[in-house]
């Protein structure tokens, strides 16, 4: 079975959720045999047997919000099709984006701050009351990293 990670969120300077997605897969390359990440920013990861695809620095998180409406189009359209192409069996997503309208291979949930604390994230409210749900349903598995997000979700 060969797992992939959506490392989408890496950037230049990483944030707390780029520096778990950075720590994971350097977890996960200990692990498995034939994985592979997508990044565009393979410099900041320690993965030695996983492949390591580029991809657009366009969806990195600095060029917000464009970088976010990016990664929103390019996980819908090129990821998509790699991970088709990769032979990839289940893909983590480490952002709270996912593949509409079909099966996903797999969703991971960080944390649902913005639908906790509606005051502290008032641009992402319509991103996460009806956008983040249809991604959740659409997964075939969703990886929740608390068990507070785990109920939460």
């Amino acid at each position: 079975m060969r797992l992939g990670i959506n490392a989408s969120i890496l950037g230049a300077r990483p944030s707390g959720l780029g520096i778990y997605t950075a720590n994971l897969v350097r977890e996960f390359d200990r692990l498995w045999n034939d994985g592979v990440v997508y990044t565009s920013s393979p410099e900041g990861l320690c993965a030695n047997r996983a492949m390591l695809r580029k991809i657009s620095p366009l969806v990195r998180p600095e060029f917000r919000p464009a970088g976010h409406i990016f990664r929103l189009l390019w996980l819908q359209t090129v990821l998509r099709a790699r991970i088709l192409k990769d032979r990839v069996h289940m893909l983590l997503n480490t952002v709270p984006k996912g593949c509409w309208l079909r099966e996903s291979p797999g969703d991971g949930v960080h944390d649902l701050l913005p639908l906790l604390c509606p005051e502290e994230y008032p641009r992402q409210q319509l991103y996460f009351r009806y956008l983040v749900p249809v991604i959740l349903r659409c997964s075939r598995l969703v990886v929740a990293d608390s068990e507070n997000t785990r109920r939460t979700s």
